[in-house]
């Protein structure tokens, strides 16, 4: 492989396993680190690319009887994408609305970072090295899960009280994340990818692609969150559309949604999840209403929300559980428009359908609940969403 290739599949990896390595930034558990290195990752693999493209040039100039020698197919146009540059002007645009009453840079480097990994996934990508990479990845997560449900937890619970206490007594497995709903939503991200290895693959990674199909099932009742399946199901009718395939893996999904459902007695209950989310998600059109062209600034959902739109029947959030409400709250008509436009991607012509899926689920999820917030997360659902653009330039493979 060429050291394009093997950066780019390593910063894919790196993204796939969710921050592991992620530590304590500014008193918040954060994925930061391991979504820097991906992202230098993914720069080194651009430049790579672009110095292999000018190996081919130059070879085929000075002997014009001869093939390249160099591996030309797999690498797309220059031009960077639309969806990127809207992701690029949010950045610009959230690091100059930063006020003095939140310096919080968080925001502008997660836009940055979504921005490059939408590029880096349209200009530089190799199908089938990818979706190996993520499915290789996504069977030690859903072991690590498993692993955390059935010895981490027990083993924490009673050293733990509050809050923290309940949540791990729930048993909802989070694995390498910070949050069910983010692990739920990496799940609905990989199952279109898995789907597609398991109908395209031969030998034993088609067995390999199976597995994970089964685990990805399983870990969406470990996690118990019913954003993560809705997201899955959608991923599959955009990836199989109205067929009968598409309703019967829709079935197997909803029987697994049933299963989350009767485990978690907080839905059925007088104040549910479901309430709660739809009443946040007024409160804060409530607070769009009132700076409805320029927004409340970096960060401001986090001042504003309890001191100024909360009321009693909302949940009492930092976050509106929709990135697209978020990003209308603090950026206003501008900032809605630019976020319409990288996720109109899915739109465009299609260069692969499990990516464009997965890029789906992506989108989905991140508008019924707090999965932006995960650094590493963000990139790897824009980065599918970038793969899946169509306009790949025509090239031939050499030998």
């Amino acid at each position: 492989m060429k050291n394009g290739q093997i950066s780019f599949l390593l910063g894919a990896a790196v993204l796939a396993t969710g921050g592991f390595f992620g530590s304590i930034e500014a008193g918040i558990l954060s994925d930061f680190n391991p979504a820097l290195i991906a992202a230098v990752l993914f720069c080194a693999s651009l430049i790579c690319a672009n110095r292999e493209k000018k190996y081919v040039i130059l070879d085929e100039t000075a002997t014009q009887a001869k093939q390249p020698q160099t591996e030309a197919c797999g690498y797309r146009a220059k031009n960077i994408p639309i969806e990127s540059l809207a992701l690029f002007a949010l950045c610009i645009l959230s690091f100059f609305r930063i006020s003095e009453f939140s310096r919080d840079y968080r925001e502008p480097v997660g836009f940055a970072l979504a921005g490059l990994a939408l590029w880096t996934g349209y200009s530089v990508h190799f199908d089938d090295k990818l979706r190996r990479t993520l499915i290789l990845i996504s069977i030690p997560m859903m072991l690590y899960a498993l692993y955390q449900r059935l010895v981490i937890f027990p083993e924490l619970a009673p050293q733990l009280a509050g809050e923290a206490r309940s949540r791990l007594e729930s048993g909802r497995v989070f694995a390498t994340f910070i949050l069910p709903a983010q692990f739920s939503a990496y799940l609905a991200i990989l199952a279109p990818i898995a789907m597609a290895s398991k109908m395209t693959e031969r030998g034993i990674f088609r067995i390999v692609a199976a597995t994970a199909l089964v685990g990805i099932c399983f870990g969406f009742y470990l996690a118990g969150s019913l954003s993560g399946v809705l997201s899955a199901m959608i991923a599959f009718f955009v990836m199989n559309g109205i067929t009968r395939r598409g309703f019967a893996v829709a079935l197997m999904l909803a029987a697994v949604a049933v299963g989350i459902a009767s485990a978690r007695t907080d839905i059925f209950g007088g104040v549910n999840p479901i309430s709660l989310r739809i009443n946040t998600w007024f409160a804060t059109i409530h607070g769009i209403a009132d700076s409805l062209f320029f927004g409340h600034g970096t960060a401001s959902f986090e001042r504003l929300y309890m001191a100024k739109y909360w009321f009693s029947g909302a949940d009492e959030v930092m976050h509106p559980h929709s990135w697209f409400l978020k990003t209308f709250f603090e950026f206003g008509i501008i900032g809605a428009v630019l976020w319409l436009v990288m996720a109109a991607g899915i739109f465009r012509s299609i260069h692969d359908r499990s990516f464009r899926a997965a890029g789906a689920a992506f989108l989905v999820a991140t508008l019924l609940d707090v999965c932006d917030q995960s650094f590493t997360l963000r990139m790897l659902g824009t980065f599918l969403l970038g793969a899946s653009l169509g306009g790949r330039k025509n090239c031939r493979k050499v030998e």
